[in-house]
């Protein structure tokens, strides 16, 4: 399995971004796995797949991939759709 950290170029995305995002990618791929962790300060976003996508790595508008060493861990829980919605 290939891992890749997955960045955020722009400041805004929306959900058009996003959709064209992983129309680009299952292209290659038709089964990946995208992680998000949230940590303290910091979201970090990892992509998952079975085939090499460094070719795509600068060419995907408002995204950039990153080769990774880590490791997807098990017991992960997926969901189709995900909102999260923080109020201060």
């Amino acid at each position: 399995m290939r891992t890749f950290e997955l960045f955020i170029q722009n400041e805004k995305l929306t959900a058009a971004d996003w959709q064209k995002f992983v129309a680009n990618i299952t292209t290659y791929d038709k089964k990946i796995t995208l992680e998000m962790v949230i940590d303290l300060n910091t979201v970090s976003l990892y992509l998952y797949t079975q085939k090499d996508l460094s070719l795509l790595a600068t060419g995907l508008e408002s995204f950039l991939l990153k080769p990774s060493n880590r490791q997807l861990i098990g017991n992960l829980v997926a969901y189709k759709k995900l909102q999260l919605k923080v109020v201060i």
